[in-house]
């Protein structure tokens, strides 16, 4: 074979392997399955799908354009090489590994201007989104939520495969969609039953906004897909927005993997009763001696009894670790209208934190139940205390970070609060 042939033929291997990879992500309702296993749905998403601003983003993570209505003609990337606006329709369906960052900075008549640029990579080739007049830090410290318009997080439908392919589920809408033919011939809505039984056939590449798109198929052998929502990567929608016809894109709103008719009196006790558990927030409880006592969060406590009440209604028996024992009224069904806030698990977590986190002191722990943080604590007894920060910042070649949040930032150095602001 000469070198001429041999080239082709390498190329052409190469072209193979990346279209493939590429249309692996687009499926339609006519999909194959597979197996694996999964957990509660709400703590399922927690655990498994982290949330990355696009000011966090790694190195290697991948993303597939998908061109949305509104932002079909503006030009989401420029060339690396020419500067130059790029059309979306040549990397429409292409998938972006993502490289890093850089700030773009020029002189003008009016001082200087810089843009923030994000690099992308795309069959060797580089391409950026440029945000305008904006550094990095001003990116997300203005808005938290920024996202890059047609770009899908592929993350989330890698997780989503590898977790939930062959599950069986149970739907907690009344609508989902249909294929009309081969992929990007567009669907149509069909109205299903509530808590019908499926079984996951196929996930691929949905939307920007919910990114995962899940083939199911029923008992008797109808097909329908939901796009749905996982980590909220590149989403451009906080939690308070998460509301009217957005209240059916999180994973969580739209399947469940238990029969919720099928629960009996006994199988809700039993998932309760002995559990170690603790306040996610302060909760107002009546103690058994009389009187009312609020529980701090991360209050250590243990569920000794249940009592359910009408509908989903019940009441907790809780004790401390000083043999005190207190009642708490809950409610075991989160109403995704109402959006009750009595709703069990988002009062309560589970497991031992004291066990967890054996070096947090006493006195550091009650600081952490009421949201106080001090120098000296650690990064986990900052995480507990205020959450996930909206934006980390390392400072090169040294131990220094600081994580912002929202009105606030707190420095470290070596691991350990040295600033609050």
């Amino acid at each position: 074979m000469n070198r001429t042939k041999f080239m082709l033929t390498v190329i052409s291997m190469f072209l193979a392997l990346t279209v493939s990879a590429q249309g692996d992500y687009i499926v339609t309702t006519a999909s194959p399955k597979s197996e694996t296993s999964a957990g509660d749905e709400a703590q399922f998403v927690v655990q498994n799908f982290p949330y990355y601003t696009i000011c966090n983003l790694q190195a290697g993570q991948k993303f597939m354009l998908m061109v949305e209505d509104s932002y079909g003609i503006v030009s989401t990337f420029k060339s690396s090489a020419t500067g130059r606006d790029v059309s979306n329709s040549k990397l429409q369906h292409k998938i972006l590994e993502f490289q890093g960052t850089e700030e773009a900075r020029k002189e003008t008549y009016i001082g200087e201007s810089v843009s923030t640029h994000f690099i992308f990579e795309v069959e060797g080739e580089k391409y950026y989104h440029e945000v305008k007049g904006k550094s990095l830090a001003d990116v997300c410290g203005s808005n938290p939520r920024a996202a890059i318009h047609n770009l899908v997080f592929l993350g989330d439908v890698d997780i989503a495969r590898e977790l939930l392919m062959g599950k069986t589920l149970y739907t907690k809408v009344t609508k989902a969609r249909v294929d009309e033919g081969g992929a990007g011939t567009g669907s149509r809505e069909v109205s299903i039953a509530r808590n019908l039984e499926v079984t996951v056939t196929a996930i691929g590449v949905g939307t920007r906004e919910c990114p995962v798109k899940i083939v199911f198929e029923d008992r008797d052998g109808n097909k329908y897909f939901r796009n749905v929502m996982f980590s909220k990567t590149n989403a451009g929608l906080q939690d308070s927005e998460l509301t009217g016809v957005n209240l059916e894109k999180p994973f969580a709103n739209v399947f469940t993997f238990v029969d919720k008719e099928a629960i009996t009196t006994e199988d809700i006790r039993a998932k309760y009763i002995r559990r170690l558990a603790y306040p996610k927030r302060t909760v107002e409880a009546k103690k058994e001696s009389g009187g009312t006592q609020s529980l701090l969060r991360f209050t250590p406590l243990v569920v000794k009894d249940m009592t359910l009440g009408a509908s989903t209604l019940a009441t907790l028996k809780l004790e401390d670790q000083k043999g005190t024992n207190y009642t708490v009224d809950v409610n075991l069904k989160y109403d995704i209208f109402e959006r009750n806030a009595d709703y069990i698990d988002d009062m309560f977590g589970y497991g031992d934190l004291r066990k967890q986190y054996p070096s947090i002191t006493e006195e550091n722990w009650l600081l952490l139940g009421k949201g106080e943080l001090k120098t000296g604590m650690t990064k986990d007894e900052c995480m507990l205390a205020l959450g996930s920060p909206i934006q980390i910042v390392a400072k090169p070649n040294t131990r220094t970070e600081t994580w912002y949040y929202q009105g606030r930032t707190v420095e470290f150095d070596n691991g350990r609060v040295v600033r609050l602001r």
